[in-house]
């Protein structure tokens, strides 16, 4: 027999790559609100509270990180959007014989929202990665696919994600 391993030792392994940041207090700053919470409030809310948690939690993630803030523009721009496509959205039921001019005017504006809305989220998870302290390969770090298709929901599990490891490495 060669050399052979204890199996009674503890396994190795890379904890600095499941640890969050030297200061989790930024984290604090954001609500533990579970996921399903905000997926069933948007939906209840018909999307609307989808725009108030990224209002709200773009509010805090600048003053966490002032020097380098998500542009103060994008989030009403892109609320602004949202509002007029609802009420494009609405206006062909009020005025049938405009549907048609009226989605040719919408489509734009939805377009741009859909644009502003990515910019949004790409530069929220860049700063949210800062704050964590994560980069990738990482159990925090937030990945673009994700971020893309999910956005607010991902990045509210990611902050529970934090949350809770802070909580554990506290008690």
């Amino acid at each position: 027999m060669s050399e052979t391993q204890n199996p009674y030792a503890a396994p190795a392994s890379n904890v600095a790559s499941d640890s969050l940041g030297q200061d989790v207090s930024k984290i604090k700053a954001f609500k533990r609100f579970t996921t399903w919470g905000v997926i069933g409030l948007a939906i209840i809310t018909l999307g609307i509270y989808g725009y108030y948690w990224m209002y709200s939690r773009t509010k805090i993630l600048n003053t966490l990180i002032p020097e380098n803030k998500v542009a103060p523009w994008l989030v009403p721009a892109v609320i602004g959007l949202g509002i007029l496509n609802i009420i494009m959205s609405i206006l062909p039921m009020i005025l049938p014989e405009l549907a048609q001019s009226i989605s040719l005017i919408s489509l734009p504006f939805s377009l741009i929202g859909f644009v502003l809305i990515v910019m949004w989220a790409f530069k929220f998870r860049n700063r949210l990665n800062i704050i964590s302290g994560s980069s990738k390969g990482n159990v925090f770090w937030l990945g673009p696919i994700l971020t893309f298709f999910f956005q607010l929901y991902y990045f509210q599990y990611k902050i529970n994600q934090m949350h809770d490891a802070s909580n554990q490495r506290q008690s």
